[in-house]
């Protein structure tokens, strides 16, 4: 009868490997940790420079009329928003189909609701005063 070294041997070697290939995935998990930190550092600073206090989530903008999805963009940014960024924003929700006509509409759709936002700056607008809250109540 063999003493069976033969086989104990393998299942060392097994284990060794099985622990390697553990270290090799925590290392791996702790590369991807320090690649999100980055990634949402890389967020919150786009966020700060842009005006965006809060991220805006496309899917609830779906089902919005334009205007109120303006609105909305506008309230994640404390009222204020970059006309660019509101047209990214609105395409990635569907709310605007043509990419080319995006800007013709959102200028148009801002032109039409003057009594809601005034100009900033070139491409940067704000929900007039008082305007924005009684937009939230409705």
């Amino acid at each position: 009868m063999p003493n069976g070294s033969a086989f104990l041997d393998e299942v060392a070697k097994l284990i060794a490997g099985r622990r390697q290939e553990i270290e090799r995935t925590r290392a791996r998990l702790q590369e991807l940790s320090v690649e999100i930190e980055a990634l949402e550092t890389s967020a919150r600073i786009y966020r700060h420079e842009h005006g965006i206090t809060h991220p805006i989530d496309t899917d609830g903008l779906r089902g919005k009329t334009q205007l109120q999805a303006l609105l909305a963009i506008a309230r994640a940014g404390n009222g204020q928003f970059k006309v660019n960024e509101a047209k990214r924003i609105m395409l990635q929700a569907g709310l605007i189909r043509n990419a080319k006509n995006a800007a013709s509409i959102l200028y148009t759709l801002i032109s039409r609701n003057d009594h809601l936002f005034e100009k900033v700056d070139p491409g940067v607008y704000r929900v007039r005063q008082g305007r924005l809250v009684a937009m939230r109540t409705a």
